[in-house]
């Protein structure tokens, strides 16, 4: 998508690439400031409250970390020149378990202390005594714009944001030996 005009051609014809000039007009329209991020609880407990009001502060931190807007906007050009565009977000994490001190314990309120002991982990011991928790030692969020001729898309899907679509997949190159590894087969050469 080259935006400059070419020199006339042999016919007198000058060939202007109108699709540049749409682009870059028409994408900051649609989205040049970063968006408000909203983190509201689903259950009314003071520690999601308190959680919600975390994410608050640290989403719009992964925002600007992970370059979410230079993504955005590829998958907007990806939009108007292919009709579709698609960004896949994640991460990758570390968890390690750390027995709760008795004096941590009784520092808790009573939905830290029922979350706990809800977990599989804790299911049958005494509140209180050798207690577990799951901690994330390593957190790696990503996200990556992925090109729309990657994609293979429920063709009965009607909805714009394809909530109806029974499948989404994508295409990825990879080594043949991890290809096998994932797959837990060896593939005939």
């Amino acid at each position: 998508l080259e935006g400059k005009s070419e020199k006339p051609t042999a016919t007198g014809h000058i060939v202007v690439n109108t699709l540049f000039k749409d682009l870059k007009t028409s994408i900051p329209s649609v989205f040049a400031k970063n968006p408000d991020v909203l983190a509201q609880a689903a259950v009314k407990t003071p520690l999601a409250k308190r959680m919600s009001q975390v994410a608050k502060q640290v989403l719009p931190y992964y925002y600007k970390e992970l370059r979410l807007k230079r993504s955005i906007n590829r998958a907007l050009v990806d939009t108007k020149t292919a009709g579709q565009g698609f960004i896949k977000l994640g991460f990758d994490f570390e968890m390690a378990q750390q027995e709760i001190d008795p004096e941590s314990w009784e520092g808790m309120d009573e939905g830290e202390k029922k979350f706990l002991m809800s977990l599989e982990m804790n299911k049958g011991k005494e509140a209180g005594k050798k207690i577990i928790q799951e901690q994330i030692t390593k957190n790696d969020p990503w996200a990556l714009r992925w090109s729309p001729w990657e994609m293979v898309v429920d063709p009965e899907a009607t909805s714009p944001d394809l909530t109806d679509a029974c499948y989404i997949g994508f295409r990825k190159l990879l080594p043949k030996k991890e290809g096998e590894s994932l797959m837990n087969k060896v593939v005939p050469a």
